[in-house]
């Protein structure tokens, strides 16, 4: 294909993808989010290449997270001079995301995606700006569906990235490469000869996306080279089918049990996550929302409660539904870290024990002793090493914990609350780690550097007990 129409290809796709989704209508000033990648500085060229056909003015936002050292700041350096290569207006925000994340109790990836949406928010509102655009394309959309399949998702997971969405009531964000793939993005700015930065963490498979990007997309082209294409339709499918449950559920909201009670579950599973949002900003666990959406068929008159999303009770009463945030601020807890070996590993003021074995054969007790403190066998997992390791580090969680499991980076917050763990007990399940990395949940998650293989031959078993 030549140059005249890859250019001409990519603006068509930009331009089918408005025409479907009226990205462009109303959009006097658009704001671009410019990381200085690839898929940013390709939007901010192909935009500018729109901009008087569609007569809107481009303006160009950079967030430094301040995470990467040096790397963040020549990131921030090549977007500010691109933008006053191409005449754009540039804004520029330093965001010191570690700190922040430690503040707020969340991880790096989450406190760094918030952080940019609220400075879209603070730069639209200051500058009189209503649409955000920002360089989500087919193939992270393709990555984003597979990610949360595998997660486990229901409809609303499998629709995607949306390509277009209210960040505010004055604010649209749009994704107009949203029907362009990366390869095309590459290709485009090969024609234009532009450069690009690319972010060195991009290519870390530890990281649950990266891997999915760049091991399993290319397995699954073998099948299907066109398997964004073929995401994409099932996304729109799903986008569809969720906006009329959304529609339904929304006619039937209630805190009525005994209208909820007639509801089919797709709708009233849909209800229950949004009477649960009129009081919280946290996502409601699956497991919790089936719980209740059973309580709620199989209610009777009486009173029951029901502890959901770490800090807050539904409560079925008189007939209607109600959360309400706990009392408490923060769940009891105490605290430990220690090393220990093979043995029985017992801890202060703590429900549960450990017993971890490096016999292949030992019969497994079924209850453990500490003084007058009887500990009942509770759960046993296996961990698979070349050498086993003469101590290991045992300690209760922390915020921002994660586990590589499944291929996947997890969020131990998220595990421990879809776990059977009680609320009151999260915070004193002992983990296994080595040094700093997490390699075992007991009775939730193994890390997959530690399962089972035939390079793997030498076991250890850890069984965890808790007082009777």
């Amino acid at each position: 294909m030549n140059s005249t129409n890859i250019t001409s290809v990519f603006l068509e796709k930009i331009e089918r993808a408005n025409k479907d989704f009226c990205l462009f209508d109303g959009a006097e000033k658009i704001l671009v989010g410019l990381s200085g990648g690839a898929d940013s500085t390709c939007l901010l060229l192909s935009l500018c290449s729109l901009s008087e056909k569609y007569g809107f003015t481009l303006y160009a936002l950079h967030v430094n997270h301040m995470i990467r050292g040096e790397e963040a700041d020549r990131d921030e350096q090549f977007a500010k001079d691109l933008c006053e290569k191409m005449g754009v207006t540039f804004f520029c925000e330093r965001v010191d995301v570690p700190a922040l994340s430690n503040k707020r109790g969340e991880s790096l990836e989450l406190c760094a995606r918030n952080v940019r949406y609220e400075v879209f928010s603070k730069v639209c509102k200051e500058h009189g700006i209503t649409h955000v655009a920002t360089a989500h394309n087919a193939c992270d959309n393709a990555e984003t569906v597979l990610f949360n399949l595998m997660r486990g998702t229901g409809t609303r997971g499998l629709c995607g990235i949306p390509p277009k969405r209210n960040l505010s009531d004055d604010v649209t964000v749009i994704r107009p490469l949203i029907y362009a793939e990366r390869c095309e993005i590459e290709e485009y700015l090969g024609e234009k000869k532009q450069l690009f930065v690319t972010d060195s963490t991009n290519a870390d498979t530890e990281y649950t996306r990266n891997y999915i990007r760049n091991e399993i997309m290319p397995l699954l082209r073998k099948v299907n080279p066109s398997v964004e294409d073929g995401i994409a339709r099932m996304a729109r499918l799903h986008r569809s089918d969720e906006e009329y449950l959304s529609m339904m559920a929304q006619k039937h909201e209630t805190d009525d049990i005994s209208s909820l009670s007639l509801l089919h579950e797709s709708i009233l599973s849909r209800v229950v996550i949004k009477l649960f949002s009129l009081v919280s900003s946290e996502t409601l666990p699956e497991i919790h929302v089936r719980e209740l959406c059973r309580r709620i068929y199989e209610y009777d008159g009486g009173k029951m409660s029901v502890s959901v999303a770490d800090s807050f009770t539904a409560r079925l009463y008189r007939g209607k539904l109600t959360f309400e945030k706990d009392k408490r601020e923060k769940l009891e807890r105490c605290d430990f870290d220690v090393e220990a070996g093979e043995g029985s590993v017992f801890f202060e003021e703590n429900p549960y024990a450990l017993y971890i074995s490096f016999d292949q054969n030992e019969d497994i007790p079924q209850t453990l002793v500490n003084g007058e403190i009887i500990y009942k066998k509770y759960t046993t997992d296996y961990l698979y090493f070349d050498t086993i390791p003469r101590v290991f580090r045992i300690r209760n969680r922390r915020e921002k914990d994660k586990i590589t499991s499944g291929r996947m980076n997890k969020s131990i917050k998220r595990l421990m609350t879809s776990s059977d763990y009680a609320d009151k007990d999260r915070y004193f399940v002992p983990f296994v780690c080595m040094d700093e990395r997490i390699i075992l949940v007991p009775g939730v998650a193994v890390s997959d550097a530690l399962r089972q293989s035939t390079e793997r031959t030498q076991k250890v078993s850890v069984t965890l007990y808790r007082t009777t």
